[in-house]
């Protein structure tokens, strides 16, 4: 059994890493828009990483 510290590295852990994905994919898209339409699909997977960082930043007692 995780100790509460053990838990605790591996969610910062984790949302390093997905804060680092999300500002890659941000960085990405922003080189691809330059004035073009918006791709609802490339929104939609920022949205979807963003709401696993809401999941995993929710820790339950």
């Amino acid at each position: 059994m995780a100790t509460a510290l053990e838990k605790y590295t591996a969610i910062q852990a984790e949302i390093k890493q997905q804060l680092a994905l999300v500002e890659n994919k941000v960085a990405d898209y922003a080189a691809s828009c330059k004035g073009e339409t918006i791709n609802w699909g490339q929104v939609g997977d920022l949205s979807s990483t963003l709401e696993r960082l809401k999941e995993i930043t929710h820790v339950e007692e």
